[in-house]
């Protein structure tokens, strides 16, 4: 542009080549124009553009995981209730499935909870 023309590009959508997470993707913007005051002054050598972004995996948390009461047995071992376990900040679209087949949890320390006064 030349000193003070007013001209912008605007419109346009961008898309990245696929869904999936990664790094330096391409990402391709179509539909580009100018507008502005000047923008009968200037012409785009192109409507469209390529660059390159990163999609970051997005974070899912699990409901719905209780540990069962048990009895003083000197250890910190909990057995799990997954029956109402679900992932929680999943894509619609996407097939998630939550393997609670090797869950296992613990107790913070191997003490028995005495009631506060």
């Amino acid at each position: 542009m030349i000193g003070s023309d007013a001209v912008s590009l605007t419109g346009g959508t961008a898309t990245f080549a696929n869904k999936n997470v990664g790094n330096a993707k391409t990402v391709t913007a179509t539909g580009l124009s100018l507008s502005g005051a000047a923008a009968g002054n200037y012409q785009l050598a192109s409507t469209s553009t390529t660059t390159t972004a990163n999609i970051t995996a997005k974070n899912l948390t699990v409901s719905g995981v209780t540990a069962n009461t048990r009895i003083y047995d000197g250890t910190t071992t909990a057995t799990l209730n997954v029956g109402s376990a679900a992932l929680v900040g999943g894509v619609s679209g996407d097939d998630l499935t939550l393997n609670t087949g090797s869950v296992a949890g613990s107790f913070a320390d191997r003490n028995v909870a005495r009631p506060r006064r």
